[in-house]
């Protein structure tokens, strides 16, 4: 992501939501480090640039594909709500909503198209509800907008 950065930043945008999945933790627990610097200089620059930034999580993937790993995407989602916190942008946990709202705990069935790591349109629909309240001047009931989960505890 920082080498795109300056051509991102001179678009002026006015905000930038920076997502992440499984090609960004499959490099494993000891790249961890090296990802939240990075991403902590990345959310620094675009702030810097007068962007404002969202940090979006990704949920667990399948866990019978030989690349996935529980402890990984533990530890990336803590990276990333680190920085979040850290840098006092929103972090928006996409695993946590998946695992809340699928039914009998069937994520990967119920929420991906293709039984690993890619949303299915419910999937979208998630995530596009969690990412909802950060983009809207004012507060709405989930049934006033088409496509949106509720997603309240």
């Amino acid at each position: 992501m920082l080498p795109d950065l300056p051509a991102l930043t001179a678009n002026r945008p006015q905000l930038v939501v920076l997502a992440f999945g499984m090609n960004d933790h499959t490099r494993g627990v000891a790249g961890l480090d090296a990802f939240e610097a990075d991403l902590t200089s990345a959310v620094r620059s675009l702030q810097t640039a007068g962007s404002g930034v969202i940090l979006l999580g990704f949920f667990q993937q399948n866990t019978r594909w030989v690349r996935e790993d529980t402890a990984q995407t533990a530890a990336y989602n803590a990276a990333i709500a680190r920085v979040a916190l850290r840098q006092a942008v929103p972090f928006v946990d996409v695993r946590n909503a998946f695992e809340r709202s699928a039914p009998d705990g069937n994520v990967i069935e119920a929420r991906t198209g293709d039984f690993m790591h890619h949303p299915n349109s419910y999937g979208h629909r998630v995530y596009f509800s969690l990412l909802l309240p950060h983009v809207l001047a004012t507060s709405v009931w989930a049934s006033e907008v088409p496509d949106a989960v509720d997603l309240a505890d």
